[in-house]
């Protein structure tokens, strides 16, 4: 079942006009408040983000929770500490990092589960011989990437190579880059990003993103780009493929959490 947080199971959100029953007597609900208006018990619950972990928190005071951080530079995504968090899940080593030196979490209580990727799309498969090295840079064109990429595009220009850019352009500086360079090529966003890791040689990305471990499932290196919350390049490196793919299977990461789920229960 999907339900939205304006609709949370058990409360009723007043708006004002709608009146509700209490003991007290019948009451003319006030906009925007949550009214409780059943009992509502969850063996664990599991959050993103930090304004849903403290809202769910405020409302379910009696449950345990896992919650699930995906960035180390977005506000959004850092931790609540709370004693009925049981478990924080960080999708890459560095988060799991973060967690525990910024917000003093304790490495026991973090454990690192990767996103989970479809193998049958990113698989590899033989890359046509290209004349210039292809670097494929995949995600949003926000403020997190831009400089990043124009480090990418320093490095084509002087090293004759072509630089790919897929994604939504939300601040009109991939179209821009694409005008003004021939050797980038921004093709917008894609639901069949696989096509592109088959025809590139390497990837490009900010942190350990999805962009980089889907290019190590179709067989190519990728430049890692490590940023602050401004999109400052801290230091970046050429990564090679792992050796232990499996971790980022979808069965993998299901099987992780069910784990972790029947530990928090039994606690």
């Amino acid at each position: 079942k999907t339900y939205t947080t304006t609709h949370p199971p058990g409360y009723l959100i007043g708006d004002g006009v709608k009146s509700i029953t209490t003991p007290q007597g019948v009451f003319k609900t006030e906009k925007g408040k949550y009214y409780r208006t059943g009992n509502v018990n969850y063996d664990v619950i599991q959050t993103n983000h930090k304004p849903i972990t403290e809202l769910l928190l405020n409302l379910y005071p009696n449950n345990k929770f896992i919650t699930v951080v995906r960035s180390e530079v977005i506000d959004l995504e850092n931790p609540i500490v709370d004693d009925r968090v049981k478990k924080y899940i960080a999708i890459r080593p560095s988060i799991k990092k973060y967690i525990n030196e910024d917000f003093k979490v304790g490495n026991e209580n973090i454990e690192v589960i990767y996103n989970p990727f479809d193998t049958s799309r990113f698989t590899i498969k033989e890359t046509p011989q290209n004349d210039k090295e292809i670097i494929l840079f995949v995600g949003t064109m926000d403020y997190l990437r831009k400089k990043s990429i124009e480090h990418l595009i320093e490095k084509v220009n002087s090293e004759d190579k072509i630089l790919w850019l897929v994604g939504k352009d939300t601040m009109g500086f991939a179209t821009e880059y694409s005008d003004k360079y021939n050797n980038v090529i921004y093709f917008g966003e894609s639901d069949k990003v696989e096509d592109f890791y088959h025809k590139c040689d390497i990837t490009a990305g900010i942190l350990l993103g999805r962009t980089t471990i889907e290019g190590y499932l179709c067989g190519k290196p990728g430049w890692i780009y490590y940023v602050d919350k401004e999109g400052n390049i801290k230091d970046k490196e050429l990564t090679e493929i792992p050796t232990d793919l499996g971790v980022f299977e979808s069965e993998y990461s299901i099987n992780k959490f069910k784990e972790i789920y029947i530990d928090v229960y039994n606690r």
